[in-house]
């Protein structure tokens, strides 16, 4: 340790003289003994483990995209609110109820006629009606066509009669020039024909208030004519031509060229609660001036019978026919069209109509 610092000494002075531009004064050289040092042996590193890589899930980023500014969200269309039940109407001066429910597409139906007594507190039966006061009318509703409809169709067809006017198919169309006086129910006289072929024929007249039920339709059937309008009649159809036997020797037998009368009231199980009852049926185009239409009744619960003819398109039965004991009699009536024999009787040309039921009761 000693020579060290010896050494140190002499390299410090040596640099002084240096400085000084001395010259190092010249000592004798020491040849150093070596030291012997004990050689340490390196203590060996102790090996870190690696620790164990973790891995981390990375998480998913949910990206949501923006909103196109530019393109329209789709419009949805309300609910359709829903339709009243009923139809309101202010009643006016003159108006009677059965009136005022075929202004809204009914018929006379008496059953509309007493649901509208249900729904308004201020109509008290279905003979009076509030003028100045709204009530309310039910709105008709849809109903499923009945079953068999087709069936009748293809039946009223096959016997030659259009279902739409009641009317034989191939019947022509003609035009009535109102004149002073005239009626409906004189037209319908005329071409021999109802009211109600007549309203499906102009169905731009008023017809609210007709009951078709009736010959006449009723007091409040007052369609307005106008003197020089046309007024759509059914033509008669024109009698086929006779064609003389070509020998002689032939037995002429009558040929079936008409259909029955088409029945229309009393309808097939309808009850009759009245004393009095008007028979009416469609009339038969092409009549001859020796055809009447033969009407015939059968009361099957006191096995009475009653026949009549007539050219009309409607018969009245005889009070004394109608049934007197209070109880409900089961009858069946029919139309057809008949004519006189030289003898004086009466045979059917063409179909016999159909029977018809229906229940009478005076009561």
């Amino acid at each position: 340790m000693t020579r060290l610092r010896l050494l140190a000494v002499l390299t410090l002075a040596s640099l002084l003289m240096a400085g000084c531009n001395l010259r190092p004064v010249q000592l004798p050289t020491t040849t150093p003994s070596p030291v012997a040092s004990a050689t340490q042996t390196p203590s060996p590193r102790p090996t870190v483990a690696p620790l164990p890589t973790r891995q981390l899930d990375s998480p998913t980023a949910t990206v949501h995209a923006a909103p196109d500014t530019d393109t329209p969200s789709p419009t949805v269309p309300p609910s359709p609110s829903p339709s009243p039940a009923y139809f309101e109407y202010e009643v006016q001066a003159d108006d009677t109820l059965m009136g005022i429910i075929q202004v809204f597409g009914y018929g006379y139906q008496l059953e509309v006629a007493q649901e509208v007594v249900r729904l308004n507190d201020s109509v008290f039966s279905i003979d009076f009606v509030p003028v100045g006061q709204t009530i309310r009318i039910p709105r008709p509703t849809a109903t499923a066509t009945p079953a068999g409809a087709d069936a009748t169709v293809e039946l009223l067809a096959t016997i030659g009669i259009d279902s739409r006017t009641g009317l034989e198919t191939g019947s022509s169309l003609g035009c009535h020039t109102v004149i002073a006086n005239d009626t409906m129910v004189s037209i319908a006289e005329r071409y021999n024909t109802t009211l109600e072929i007549l309203s499906d024929l102009n169905s731009d007249l008023n017809w609210s208030g007709c009951n078709f039920t009736l010959l006449a339709g009723g007091e409040d059937c007052v369609p307005i004519l106008n003197i020089g309008a046309c007024i759509q009649v059914p033509q008669p159809t024109p009698s086929p031509t006779r064609f003389p036997t070509p020998t002689g020797l032939e037995t002429p037998t009558p040929t079936a060229t008409k259909h029955a009368p088409r029945l229309l009231y009393p309808a097939e199980g309808e009850r009759i609660n009245s004393r009095e009852l008007v028979l009416q049926w469609v009339g038969v185009s092409g009549l001859s001036e020796d055809d009447v239409y033969l009407v015939e009744l059968r009361n099957q619960t006191n096995a009475s019978d009653h026949r009549q003819r007539t050219r009309a398109n409607s018969y009245r039965v005889p009070v004394a026919f109608a049934p007197h004991d209070g109880e409900i009699h089961s009858l069946q009536w029919r139309a057809s069209v008949a004519r006189q024999n030289q003898a004086g009787v009466y045979y059917f040309v063409g179909e016999q109509g159909s029977w018809r039921r229906f229940d009478w009761s005076n009561s």
